[in-house]
């Protein structure tokens, strides 16, 4: 079946994110590259900012399919644990643009389109924090804001930060450490 439009304006903005952030993602451009009139982009989401949470909503489904996989899967708690972290790298890399202008949207797009990212991510934290618990890692919700901390700070300073190998290994050292000392 081949996409729907709104599929397309998603794919549209999700290329242009990663190609030049959120300024280089306009309305027109997204117009243009889907082959519809700008009007026609008014009748699927009603700003920039709803197609950016579009675009969210889109990433945070795929992250939570990537997980929900990983925690499915007939492996050790510590091996799933390791899963999830070198995915959640491996994500933000991918999509480094995008990843990059979340932290500005945070401050920046309307407090009532957060919150429907927010619901969207209930079940990815809850996920994440079940492949914690399993490592009794203590403090599961402050160790899913220190891994999302950690992939944040690896996509902004990646010419500073070893490879996605190597600072996966630490996360998950880091990680065990915790549940070791506790």
């Amino acid at each position: 079946m081949p996409p729907s439009t709104r599929d397309k304006i998603i794919f549209s903005a999700k290329k242009l994110l990663s190609e030049g952030g959120f300024k280089e993602m306009t309305m027109q451009r997204i117009a243009d590259d889907v082959e519809v009139t700008k009007a026609a982009l008014y009748h699927f989401f009603s700003s920039k900012e709803d197609i950016y949470v579009a675009v969210m909503n889109d990433l945070i489904s795929q992250v939570t399919e990537e997980t929900r996989a990983i925690d499915d899967e007939n492996a050790s708690p510590e091996q799933k644990l390791k899963s999830m972290i070198t995915s959640r790298l491996t994500f933000g890399s991918k999509n480094k643009s995008i990843i990059q202008f979340w932290d500005m949207a945070q401050r920046t797009i309307d407090h009532e389109k957060l919150k429907q990212l927010c619901t969207s991510h209930q079940e990815l934290r809850t996920l994440s924090k079940k492949i914690l618990d399993e490592n009794m890692i203590p403090q599961s919700e402050m160790a899913l804001l220190v891994l999302m901390s950690s992939v944040l700070k690896f996509v902004k300073d990646d010419q500073h930060m070893p490879p996605l190998k190597d600072f996966s290994e630490y996360l998950l050292q880091m990680f065990l450490k915790q549940r070791i000392d506790s």
